[in-house]
């Protein structure tokens, strides 16, 4: 909605939506994700250990440090 220009900021669009401005930001950051973990998720071979909590807390920008340190992740 954001990248459509439906919504010209966060702000907007939380109010529209009803929600909180910071579990849309966190949120909004799984967008980010590098693709290898996205097609690991729909294929349903992520690692236990890599919950959304997990995906909403400090996840590396760099693509090739979330697939190292996210998709290493133990029970």
């Amino acid at each position: 909605m954001l990248q459509s220009g439906q919504f010209a900021t966060i702000n907007e669009l939380v109010k529209r939506e009803g929600i909180a401005a910071p579990y849309l930001a966190r949120t909004l950051r799984l967008s980010q994700l590098a693709l290898g973990i996205v097609e690991a998720i729909l294929a349903g071979r992520q690692p236990p250990g890599l919950t959304l909590e997990v995906l909403r807390g400090n996840v590396p920008d760099d693509w090739s440090k979330q697939v190292g340190s996210l998709m290493r992740r133990a029970e």
